[in-house]
Order: C-alpha cells, then sequence, then structure tokens
C-alpha cells in the first residue's frame, strides 16, 4: 500500500466548485471513492489532497470478494453500483455498496466479465466487458434491478482496460480501451450502432485507463495503471499524471455529501447553515426546511441556510435535480428551542441631574451593554443610569438561547427647561403670567394647566413646566394684587340740553376726564362719548364710559299775517311752526289774537314741545292800529307816494324836528331819521320783502301820525 502524496492546487481548485465552505457553513470536503480490481479494498480518499481517509474490505454475504472491476453512482436513486469478482462464482456479480461500511448487497450475476459500469441521467445502467470475456470488448444496458446484460454493440478494439463514462454535459458515452497505446472516443448515447468519434489524445495519459468519473462540462477525473490522477478535458487533453494512489482504482464514484452546523438551534436567533459537495452529477438542489419554507439553490452555489422563527421539531429534506428526476436525497432532524423576547421600555432622554432607570424582563441571566461594551455587575433587568448612550439587554432562558432587543434604547442628555416667570411684583386688578416653552405640559399653583396663567388675588404662585422630553423645571414668584377703583357712570343717558355726569359711588383718588378736566362731576351739552379714570392712592385706575345724547330743543317759530292790525279788525291767525304746539297771551284764544284789546304793542306766545320731550318757544308782539288814515291829526299830516311802490316812497313832512320811523308788521325797525326841516324826503326800501310796512312821524310835541306802506311789484 503506497502514501498518499498531496495533490496539486490545480487539482484542488478543479474539485472545489463542488462543495461549499466559508465561515458560517459547515466545511464539505466531497468524498472521493475508488475499488481495487485486485483486492478486497474500497478507499474513501480526501478530494482536497487525495489523502486516504479510511479502507474498507467489502463484504457480500456468504461469498468472499476477490476484487472489484467498477461503481458508478446511479443520480435517481442516489445508490452506488459494484462489479464484484466473487470466489468460486464465474463472470462478474452485480451488486450496490453502502460506501460508509462496505457491505454490498447482490442483485445479480452479469454472466459475463465486465470491466466498467456507467450510468446516464435516466438511471439506466451501461455496462462494458473486457478482452478477456465471451463477449468481450461490448456495450450492454443492464437491468439494475436484476443484474440482466442486454448487448447493445461490440465496440471491438482488442486491447486492454475497456472502461466507459456517461458524460452528461454532451450526451455522449466516452471509452477508453488499451495500455501502450490508449483509444479516446466518444457517441451519442442513443447510438445502436458502434459508430465512434475518435479524440486524439495529447498530453501523457500515464498508461491504461482504469477509471473514469464527471466531474464539469469541462473536465473528467480519470486514474491510470500507474496509481496515478489525470485530468482529461472531453476533446482529448491530459494535464499530466498527479497524486499517488493506494491502488490502481477501478471506477471512482464521488456522491452528495451534506453536513450541518448544528440540529439544535434557538428560534430567530441562531441560523441552519447546511454544506453540500459531490454535486457534480446534478443541476439544482432544493431545501424543504420543514417549516413552508423552500430554497432552490443551483450546485454553484450549493449550500443552504435557514433561520427559524417557532420553536419546535423540524425535519430538512434535501432534494436534488439532475434535470431528470428530482427527489429527496438526505434528511436532517432539527430542535429549535424558544428564544426570549427582549422589550425593553424607560425614557430616551436624561434631563440635567437626573437619574433614569431602563427595564427589561426578568429571565435566567441578563447581561446589560451600552454602546455596545459589556456593563459589568449590571445583571438585573433593570438599570439605573445617569450617563448618554445605546443600551442593550442580553437575555438568555432556561434552553440556553439568548437575544437582545431589536431596538435598544439610545439615552440623549437633554438640558431642563429654562422658567422665569418674572420678579416678585405689585399690580393692580391682575398679572398675566408666561411660563414659556411652548407645547410643554404646565402644573400651576392655581390649578393651571395653559402656558400662561391669569392671576387675580396676592400670594405666592408656582409653576412647574415639563417638556416633550420629560425634564421639569420650576418657578416661584410672590404677587400682590390692589383692587382698581371701582364705580359707574351709569347707564347710557340723553336730554334736551345737558348731563350731569359722576361717579357712582364717588371714589377717592384722581380723577380725569374725557375733556382732561379734574371735576368730580362733568356736564355735557353734546352727542358723544365720555369717560372717567380715577387714579388711586396704590396707582390703580379704573376706566369707565358713558354714551350721552343730547337732542337739543326744536326750532321754533311764530308769526301771522303780514299788514297792520286795526284795533276794529277780525280776530288775527296766529301760525306756529313746527304745528302741534300751544299759543298764549293778551287776548289769544287757541290759535286766534283779537285785535280789540286796543291799541298798541302786545307780546303772543308759542310753545312747541318734540317726540323726545324737548321744548322751544318763540315770541311775536303784534302792533294794534287806530287807523285812522295817513293824517292821524290836523296838526302833522304825513303824506307818502306813489303807494303801493316798488321800493322808492316820497315823503312830504310838514313839521321841523319830526322823526320817521319804517318798522314792519313784526314790529321790527327798518329805517328812522330825524328831519330838522319839513319838505319832501325820498326813502328806499329795495332791499326788503313784498309786503306792508307802517311810516310813523312824530313830532316834537310828541303828536303821531302812521301811514301803512305796500312795497310790490320787485
Amino acid at each position: 500500500m503506497r502514501k498518499i502524496l498531496l495533490t496539486t492546487i490545480l487539482f484542488f481548485a478543479f474539485l472545489a466548485g463542488n462543495s461549499t465552505a466559508s465561515a458560517q457553513f459547515p466545511v464539505v470536503t466531497p468524498k472521493l471513492y475508488g475499488a481495487s480490481p485486485f483486492q478486497d479494498s474500497l478507499w474513501t480518499l480526501d478530494s482536497t489532497n487525495f489523502s486516504v481517509i479510511e479502507r474498507f474490505g467489502p463484504s457480500l454475504a456468504g461469498f468472499t470478494i476477490t476484487g472489484m472491476n467498477g461503481m458508478a453512482f446511479d443520480p435517481t436513486t442516489y445508490q452506488t453500483y459494484i462489479i464484484m469478482k466473487v470466489s468460486g462464482v464465474s463472470g462478474r456479480v452485480l451488486g450496490t455498496i453502502d460506501l460508509s461500511t462496505g457491505v454490498c448487497t447482490q442483485i445479480g450475476n452479469l454472466g459475463d466479465n465486465f470491466s466498467s459500469i456507467t450510468f446516464d441521467e435516466t438511471g439506466q445502467l451501461w455496462g462494458a466487458t473486457g478482452d478477456g470475456a465471451t463477449a468481450s470488448e461490448s456495450l450492454f444496458t443492464i437491468d439494475k434491478a436484476t443484474g440482466v446484460a442486454t448487448l447493445v454493440f461490440a465496440m471491438g478494439n482488442g486491447a486492454d482496460g475497456e472502461v466507459i463514462l456517461y458524460n452528461r454535459a454532451d450526451d455522449h458515452m466516452y471509452h477508453w480501451s488499451g495500455n501502450g497505446t490508449v483509444v479516446f472516443e466518444k457517441w451519442p448515447i442513443s447510438n445502436l450502432t458502434y459508430t465512434p468519434t475518435n479524440i486524439p489524445i495529447s498530453g501523457a495519459a500515464g498508461g491504461e485507463t482504469f477509471g473514469t468519473m464527471y466531474v464539469s462540462p469541462n473536465y473528467l477525473l480519470v486514474s491510470n495503471i500507474s496509481s496515478a490522477f489525470n485530468r482529461l478535458s472531453p476533446t482529448g487533453t491530459y494535464s499530466g499524471n498527479f497524486g499517488s494512489n493506494p491502488d490502481d482504482l477501478r471506477g471512482l464514484v464521488m456522491p452528495p455529501q451534506f453536513a450541518i452546523s448544528d440540529t439544535s438551534v434557538c428560534e430567530g436567533v441562531d441560523t441552519v447553515y447546511i454544506g453540500a459537495g459531490g454535486l457534480q452529477l446534478f443541476d439544482s438542489i432544493v431545501y424543504n426546511w420543514g417549516d413552508g419554507f423552500v430554497d432552490i439553490q443551483d450546485v454553484a452555489t450549493a449550500g443552504g441556510s435557514h433561520n427559524y422563527a417557532v420553536a419546535g421539531d423540524y425535519i430538512v429534506y434535501i432534494e436534488v435535480d439532475n434535470g431528470t428526476v428530482h427527489d429527496t436525497i438526505r434528511s436532517f432532524n432539527v430542535h429549535v428551542d424558544s428564544t426570549p423576547v427582549v422589550v425593553l421600555s424607560g425614557p430616551t432622554h436624561i434631563c440635567s441631574g437626573d437619574d433614569v432607570t431602563l427595564t427589561g424582563a426578568a429571565n435566567v441571566s441578563n447581561q446589560w451593554y451600552m454602546d455596545g461594551a459589556l456593563l459589568p455587575l449590571e445583571t438585573s433587568n433593570t438599570i439605573v443610569t445617569n450617563t448618554a448612550g445605546a443600551y442593550n439587554m442580553i437575555e438568555t432562558n432556561s434552553f440556553g438561547c439568548s437575544d437582545s432587543a431589536t431596538v435598544g434604547i439610545v439615552l440623549t442628555d437633554v438640558l431642563n427647561p429654562t422658567v422665569f416667570i418674572g420678579n416678585d411684583t405689585t399690580v393692580c386688578d391682575q398679572i398675566i403670567l408666561d411660563a414659556g416653552n411652548a407645547s410643554a405640559t404646565y402644573t400651576w399653583s392655581t390649578a393651571g394647566t395653559a402656558q400662561m396663567e391669569t392671576i387675580t388675588a396676592s400670594g405666592t404662585i408656582d409653576v412647574t413646566v415639563t417638556d416633550t422630553n420629560g425634564c421639569s423645571t420650576s418657578d416661584t414668584i410672590q404677587v400682590i394684587v390692589n383692587a382698581n377703583p371701582a364705580f359707574s357712570l351709569g347707564t347710557d343717558d340723553s336730554d334736551c340740553e345737558e348731563v350731569v355726569l359722576g361717579p357712582t359711588p364717588a371714589v377717592v383718588g384722581t380723577y380725569l376726564w374725557s375733556d382732561s378736566s379734574n371735576g368730580s362731576t362733568l356736564t355735557v351739552n353734546a352727542t358723544g362719548t365720555y369717560y372717567l379714570d380715577v387714579v388711586d392712592s396704590n396707582g390703580c385706575s379704573y376706566v369707565d364710559s358713558v354714551n350721552v345724547t343730547i337732542f337739543g330743543n326744536p326750532s321754533v317759530t311764530l308769526s301771522t299775517a303780514p299788514g297792520v292790525i286795526c284795533n276794529y279788525d277780525p280776530d288775527v291767525a296766529l301760525v306756529g311752526s313746527p304745528a302741534g304746539g300751544t299759543f298764549s297771551g293778551p287776548s289769544v284764544t287757541g290759535n286766534m289774537f283779537d285785535p280789540s284789546i286796543g291799541n298798541g304793542n302786545h307780546d303772543v306766545f308759542y310753545e312747541f314741545t318734540d317726540t323726545n320731550g324737548c321744548t322751544g318757544f318763540d315770541t311775536l308782539t303784534l302792533v294794534v292800529d287806530g287807523c285812522l288814515g295817513v293824517a292821524e291829526n290836523t296838526t302833522a299830516t304825513l303824506l307818502v307816494y306813489p303807494n303801493p311802490s316798488t321800493g322808492e316812497f316820497t315823503l312830504d313832512i310838514p313839521v321841523n324836528g319830526a322823526v320817521v320811523q319804517v318798522t314792519d308788521v313784526f314790529g321790527k325797525t327798518l329805517y328812522t331819521n330825524r328831519f330838522e326841516q319839513n319838505g319832501v324826503s325820498t326813502i328806499h326800501l329795495d332791499e326788503n320783502a313784498d309786503g306792508t310796512y307802517f311810516v310813523t312821524l312824530t313830532t316834537p310835541e310828541g303828536e303821531r301820525s302812521v301811514a301803512r306802506l305796500v312795497l310790490t311789484g320787485k
């Protein structure tokens, strides 16, 4: 038995694509198996360095195995088949072999000396006979259930070492024959006649081919009579011998192999990893994790991983697919323990000078961390701290499963709110205090809860302000509240002429009325709004106002028809405006004046009261004349002409020193003059209205003469 030499780095890379290994996935080094044709040896090799892992002496119940001429792995049933030379039995015996123990199970006698077997991807078993067989160097299909072989065609190369291998990449059968000169050829798997395509060989074949194995579309693994390996491309290029095998190995197989990282895990925390290798005969691999989740990987990725969300017992089924058959090849039992659910509670801010308490659920063990660093001695479910940072806790339950909170608590240092509601103060009536810090929460000693509080009574006032971070600050103020003077100017008032305003009750203080006067009362005679501001000895003031309406007395006139009133005339009608008033005076009845009262001036009156109760008065002096004509006496007769006139009158004055006076019907003097000499004179009344006027001449002796003038046609 020879020692195995380390293989080249090149071949390690050649097989690396068929296995999965990483820091998380378990390392799967596919085991390569080879059978000895000359002794009862099954060799297990490390495919990364081709060192011997172990050797079995294969056993077949009731028989002695003296050699094994070939092995092949069925990609549809996942069994390994073997051709055995059995002591005392002619021909070769077909069986299956358990590669982990070397125990073989007989299927049937192949009836001839077969030197090689291979499976296509449909699971059909093919066999080739050697040059020493009855039907030498021929290709057969073999019933893998019975071992019955059926001739397909004779290959007839007539040399040693008939070996066949199905290449799934191009669906061809490859054939090696010969020792000194090696024949390498292929034909489509569907061929029923021997019409091979020769493949020219380049590089050193190393002698007769003993065993072959499909690795990838570009490479085949070959073991030869030199007890060495060779890497061969399907186009005929040999890499040259490498490695040193313990035997001349006939039949090479490397079945799929799997390893699981852990079969007892914690839910939601631990990830189950399955590494895979030896998948060269398959296209994809399916991981059915047993909890409803399925992962499908191509063979390049190979490995699978899964995290269980719910505790329980699961069976992981691994299925492989070679493009024809898809079935389960391996399973693992996985037990999943429950993981503690860590929920932290507590504030997220640290107020100046305060401690905060963070809390999590108590468990078998608890450990707090800050900013990722373990906090020594902090192993209870609570922690009291005044240091800002990111806090989390790891809880471990009775199953040994640990977890931390999905989201920890980040504590941030924050400043307490600044609160100043003012210095101690004395105010009048009330004061509004402002605690500031909009959007905060407020607690006043007066039971108020708003940012601003109105204070109307003396006392000590305090407020506590809590901001949105939960940080609080308080402030206090002493307030003395003096009452404002209390009085009223009464309800709105009205009068015809004037209103006297004054406060009720009377208050002591400095008065200031709206007209800037300072008296205790104010007399107003115009409509408007009037106010009084009283400032007491505390400097407190109060202002009241009142609306006053002054209606004013109505404007009243009294009149009568123009003309001279003679003492013998009938009653004269008096006219008052506005109508509806009351007439009064001597010789007045209703609205009529009786001239028979006698000659002279008589005052009559008219009084009218409006809807506001306001009264107006007017007086009229009526002149009653005896109406004796133009010459009232014979000694001093006044002549006036023309009469009527448009405004110019001629007077003939009979005596010296006479006084001439012109009045209207109301007794109003319009003209007066003293004439020293008698004679003719002219007066002008052009500027007066049409109507009746009276001219009175008075002599120095007191005699009078009255004439009536009529002004018209202006």
